[in-house]
């Protein structure tokens, strides 16, 4: 006589094993999501301290070109009167382009790392925006730079072009960094909603406008007269 197949042990037994494989998948899960919100939680610090200095080094360039603005502004209208102009460096621009370092690396490394599928969309979507915003800025960068390195505008006999150049660019310029510092600042606000008030976003390394360490004393600027920025005599100091 057949033995019957005992069908309810095998029924415990087979939801038993079930119950077990799905335990383990989920805290296999459970360990991944946490291994990926550290992971993102980490980059996102690392984007919260660089954005912190680049805002530092955006309010340092944003009161810069602000501070030239007026004397770019009189080499202008001087230019578009007919005058000949000569630019001195120290007159017209006492702290270069000022086109200081605004710092992508820990985007890059977001990237890289694909950390970024781990953050919160609205976080992804606001850093991606001011970091295009960032490259654009840096683009228009080039433009100003290459446009005054040409040969036709340093070959010139006077820069009364250069002038009305350097003017309307920079005023574009100053726009972007004017758009891009509202970014940073709402981007450096969603990290700290991500991450919490109590974290630090400032960055070990702080690189000053020069590229030492440190933040130097501002320079006050103040407009050249109109007398110094004409042509002179061949013998007058004069150059970009």
């Amino acid at each position: 006589m057949k033995s019957r197949l005992p069908v309810g042990r095998l029924a415990v037994e087979f939801f038993v094993i079930l119950i077990g494989v799905l335990l383990a998948l989920a805290v296999d899960q459970w360990a991944e999501r946490r291994e990926h919100r550290g992971l993102a939680d980490e980059v996102l610090q690392a984007l919260g301290a660089e954005l912190t200095a680049n805002l530092e080094q955006l309010d340092r360039r944003i009161a810069y070109h602000e501070e030239i603005r007026p004397t770019l502004d009189s080499l202008m209208a001087l230019a578009q009167s007919g005058a000949r102009l000569r630019l001195l460096g120290e007159n017209v621009l006492p702290q270069g382009m000022g086109f200081w370092l605004l710092r992508d690396t820990a985007w890059e490394t977001a990237l890289v790392t694909e950390a970024v599928r781990y953050f919160d969309l609205p976080v992804t979507t606001i850093l991606s925006t001011t970091y295009s915003l960032q490259e654009g800025l840096r683009a228009r960068e080039d433009a100003v730079s290459n446009g005054l390195l040409r040969p036709e505008v340093l070959g010139a006999p006077d820069h009364g072009g250069a002038a009305i150049f350097l003017a309307a660019t920079f005023e574009d310029v100053l726009a972007g960094e004017r758009e891009l510092r509202s970014f940073v600042d709402a981007a450096i606000a969603a990290i700290r909603e991500r991450l919490g008030e109590d974290v630090s976003l400032e960055s070990p390394i702080r690189i000053s406008l020069s590229g030492s360490a440190g933040w130097p004393t501002a320079v006050r600027h103040r407009p050249p007269p109109p007398s110094a920025l004409r042509g002179g005599s061949p013998r007058s100091p004069g150059g970009v």
